[in-house]
């Protein structure tokens, strides 16, 4: 074999060599689903501002909702009372209304939280922050603010902890997973002011630049994962209960003991309920929820 024709030969060993390690990249590449980042810029006012929690931590009260029936967090939020087989908000003796068990078993103060309202650069005042009380798993009543806040003045003896939600994500659950932005503050002690400043970062993906089975776009569907968190929660009580419970949010028409009466679940239903709602308060799967993720 003379000289040229094995310098060809190599030649073309060493190019298809070449090819293979490229097309083998290229198909690797193929198979993890390549997403090209895209950095753009936008003012404050262009963007989607994520709704702001204020939540009290250790609102609930032990020893104040086991006089009432209710041994465990996860025992009022889904209605067990000890010692009895029924589910009810109405205490252990039937005859409490919700309003008031909520009042004597959740502890909180939110009187002294007020908002900056600058009206020029010099002079800068405070008014009550414009809030809605509501029901979150697992802090008990949190305050939420309607509009993102210039600045905001909390005068709390209690620790507290503040949570920025996706409006896309917003429902009654704070899920570790997906709400991710929260910090502490508190208690202050009388007399004595502490000024802490919080730098927020906010990240914005556009999924409609790269749709496939590793995403849900939601937005395409018209609705939210908060949306479909709340959906399958409703389903779920409707299914067990027939009715919901008086702390779901939206549930005008279908309250237990209220406009509905309660069908009592079976023992299965009740294990597959505590369960659920044990992982729910403590961080862990929610096997109802893996619905609201891509398949």
């Amino acid at each position: 074999m003379n000289v040229a024709k094995i310098i060809r030969i190599t030649f073309h060993v060493l190019v298809f060599g070449i090819f293979a390690f490229q097309m083998q990249n290229s198909l690797r590449k193929y198979i993890d689903k390549p997403v090209v980042s895209q950095l753009s810029k936008k003012t404050i006012d262009q963007i989607t501002k994520p709704i702001i929690f204020i939540c009290q931590n250790a609102q609930f009260n032990y020893t104040k909702a086991r006089a009432n029936g209710y041994n465990y967090f996860s025992h009022f939020t889904t209605g067990k009372v000890a010692d009895q087989e029924g589910i009810t908000w109405k205490g252990k003796y039937g005859n409490t209304s919700f309003q008031k068990l909520k009042e004597n078993i959740f502890e909180y103060d939110y009187s002294n939280f007020f908002t900056e309202v600058t009206e020029t650069v010099e002079d800068s005042k405070f008014k009550p922050v414009d809030t809605e009380l509501m029901f979150m798993i697992p802090f008990g009543y949190c305050r939420r603010l309607y509009e993102t806040q210039v600045g905001l003045l909390a005068l709390s003896t209690e620790s507290n902890v503040v949570i920025l939600v996706d409006p896309y994500k917003e429902n009654n659950i704070w899920i570790p997973d997906i709400h991710r932005g929260r910090f502490e503050f508190g208690p202050t002690e009388i007399g004595v002011e502490t000024g802490l400043i919080y730098l927020v970062e906010l990240e914005i993906y556009d999924l409609k630049l790269h749709k496939d089975e590793t995403c849900t776009d939601y937005e395409s569907m018209g609705s939210s994962y908060g949306e479909c968190v709340k959906k399958i929660m409703a389903d779920n009580f409707l299914q067990w209960y027939g009715c919901l419970p008086p702390w779901v949010k939206d549930s005008v028409g279908l309250v237990c003991e209220i406009d509905k009466e309660l069908k009592n679940p079976n023992k299965e239903t009740k294990t597959l309920i505590a369960d659920e709602f044990f992982n729910l308060l403590h961080g862990l799967d929610v096997n109802i929820f893996k619905q609201c993720l891509p398949q």
